[in-house]
């Protein structure tokens, strides 16, 4: 089913809300998860990018400042944060 052909529900997290610097006016941006109303599954479009933002997003919650985080070279997270290091 396409996103396009049905209803989703968005589901804030406060705790994500942050100033937007990038844009032009006062800009919240927050992040959500998209569920399918009714059944209140995750909306399916692309498994591997929600498990990424999933993880991205426990990662947030669970490390403090100055934390290590040993990762393998393989790792996504380490090829997203390699990507944002080379802008």
């Amino acid at each position: 089913k396409s996103i396009e052909s049905s209803d989703m529900l968005l589901v804030c997290d406060p705790a994500t809300a942050f100033m937007d610097p990038v844009c032009a006016h006062p800009t919240v941006s927050v992040i959500a998860n998209v569920y399918e109303p009714g059944s209140m599954e995750a909306f399916g479009r692309d498994p591997e990018f929600y498990s990424f933002m999933q993880t991205l997003d426990s990662y947030r919650t669970t490390m403090i400042k100055n934390s290590t985080l040993i990762l393998k070279t393989d790792a996504d997270y380490l090829k997203y944060l390699k990507k944002l290091n080379s802008r």
